[in-house]
């Protein structure tokens, strides 16, 4: 199976993210969908942390 998809169920990702990362054409653009869904999920835990 490939990563991306492992990537997308695996990680801590709204659903809404999720989705997108499953609906992409292709691995490529899955990781772009989640690498920023993950800078997202980074940018609310640093401010919650504050």
């Amino acid at each position: 199976m490939e990563r991306s998809y492992y990537l997308a169920r695996a990680l801590p990702l709204p659903d809404a993210d999720r989705h997108r990362a499953l609906a992409a054409p292709g691995p490529a653009d899955r990781v772009h969908v989640l690498t920023d869904a993950l800078d997202d999920v980074i940018a609310s835990l640093r401010f919650r942390l504050q």
